[in-house]
């Protein structure tokens, strides 16, 4: 009998009646809209490198991604130079945003990731600017890749 009042008493704390009466009568309640903006994480990573919203900048990246899928084939198909620059921009930009999360991500400090972030950045203009040289001084970069293949 014990037992059953016992099972009873913990079955009446979380039942929806007990509940709702609790709810309607906290403060939740007498706010006409409840909560209206919720951040987990803060507007600027922790380099405060920039001020645009992570959600901004993540569907950018996946624009990226999906131009990315559209141009590479396209590129390989059609064989034309402002392609060929297309790609050197994607991929360059796929690089960067890859390595700046892996820095962001698992890097101590603040001051770390910033002087790894600079290297990145310099790294991420050289290269664009190599792709650019070999696009316009040489074969291409989607026909040096036929090349490789054959």
């Amino acid at each position: 009998m014990a037992a059953l009042r016992l099972f009873r008493s913990r079955a009446l704390l979380v039942s929806p009646q007990v509940v709702t009466s609790s709810f309607l009568k906290s403060d939740n309640a007498r706010t006409p809209y409840g909560p209206t903006m919720v951040h987990t994480s803060p507007p600027n990573q922790s380099t405060g490198q920039s001020n645009v919203m992570a959600s901004t900048r993540w569907k950018f990246e996946h624009m990226v991604t999906l131009a990315m899928t559209a141009a590479v084939p396209t590129a390989f198909i059609t064989q034309h130079p402002l392609l060929d620059y297309v790609l050197a921009g994607c991929l360059t930009l796929h690089g960067h945003w890859g390595m700046e999360s892996i820095f962001l991500d698992y890097m101590p400090g603040k001051t770390l990731p910033k002087v790894a972030n600079s290297c990145l950045f310099g790294v991420s203009v050289l290269t664009f600017a190599g792709l650019c040289y070999f696009n316009y001084n040489d074969v291409g970069i989607t026909k040096a890749i036929m090349m490789l293949w054959s």
